[in-house]
C-alpha cells in the first residue's frame, strides 16, 4: 500500500496514517484509539477494509461474528505510516504437529519428570512423555500447558494419541483438567488395549470454563500429534 491511498477524512484536515485489515467475511471490523477512545468502523462485512486514523498512537483492529472474536493492536508511531493486520478466529487447537504449541492460547508446553526414569520431548513436532525401562523403580509424568486455557465456545477436548504400556507391570495413561494442580476432570486411556492404544480420545469440558491440559503417564510411553478442543 502507498501513501497514494492515504485520503483526507471527513472532519479532520488530512490523514495520518493508514492500517489494512484483512478479516473473516460476514464480521464487523473496527478500528479503536486506547487514549482518545475513537471508532472506525468497516462500512461492510467483504473481509477486507483500509482504515484510515487520524492520528498516531495504539490502535486496536477487532473483528467480531456471534460468538467469535479477534483483535491485534497495531502501534501507528509516524506520520505516512501504513501497516497490514489479517485477524482469524481460533478453531479450538492447543496443538498440532509441524505447526506448533499455540502458544498465545497455551502460554506453551511443558514435561514433569517425577524421576530421572521418565523421559519426554515438548517441540512443534511432538509432545512426548515417557518411561525408561528398569527392572526397579517406577515412574510416572505429565505434559501440560503453561497457563490456563480458555474454553469458552468449546464442549470437549480431544487428542490424537499414541500410547505403549509397559508389560508386567501397573501402568496407566490419562488426559486431565487440573486447576491449581487439583484435576477437575479426566479421561483413562490406558483402559483401551491390553498393550497399546493409537486413535484419538476426547474428554467433555462442558460447564468448564478453563483449566490446565494435562497429559500424564505412569510407568507407560505416551505420544501425541495434536490436541484441539471442539464445539
Amino acid at each position: 500500500m502507498s501513501e497514494g491511498f492515504i485520503v483526507p477524512i471527513p472532519g479532520y484536515k488530512r490523514a495520518y496514517a493508514a492500517i489494512s485489515v484483512t478479516y473473516p467475511s460476514g464480521s464487523v471490523c473496527t478500528c479503536t484509539h486506547s487514549g482518545k477512545g475513537k471508532v472506525l468502523t468497516a462500512k461492510d462485512t467483504s473481509g477486507s477494509w483500509i482504515f484510515v486514523v487520524p492520528y498516531g498512537g495504539t490502535w486496536t483492529v477487532k473483528s467480531t461474528q456471534g460468538s467469535n472474536s479477534a483483535s491485534q493492536n497495531v502501534s501507528i508511531t509516524a506520520e505516512g505510516q501504513t501497516q497490514s493486520v489479517t485477524l482469524s478466529y481460533w478453531n479450538g487447537e492447543l496443538f498440532v504437529s509441524g505447526v506448533g504449541q499455540y502458544t498465545d492460547k497455551t502460554g506453551g508446553w511443558a514435561l514433569y519428570r517425577q524421576n530421572s526414569y521418565v523421559t519426554g520431548t515438548v517441540s512443534n513436532t511432538e509432545l512426548k512423555v515417557g518411561y525408561t525401562v528398569n527392572t526397579v523403580e517406577n515412574g510416572s509424568g505429565h505434559v501440560y500447558t503453561k497457563k490456563a486455557v480458555d474454553f469458552t465456545g468449546f464442549t470437549k477436548l480431544n487428542a490424537t494419541v499414541s500410547l505403549t504400556k509397559r508389560a508386567g507391570w501397573s501402568d496407566s495413561a490419562w488426559i486431565a483438567i487440573t486447576r491449581s494442580g487439583t484435576q477437575v476432570a479426566g479421561v483413562d486411556i490406558s483402559n483401551r488395549n491390553t498393550s497399546s492404544y493409537n486413535g484419538t480420545v476426547s474428554l467433555s469440558i462442558s460447564g468448564l470454563s478453563n483449566g490446565v491440559v494435562e497429559l500424564h503417564i505412569y510407568n507407560s510411553t505416551l505420544r501425541t500429534t495434536k490436541v484441539w478442543m471442539s464445539k
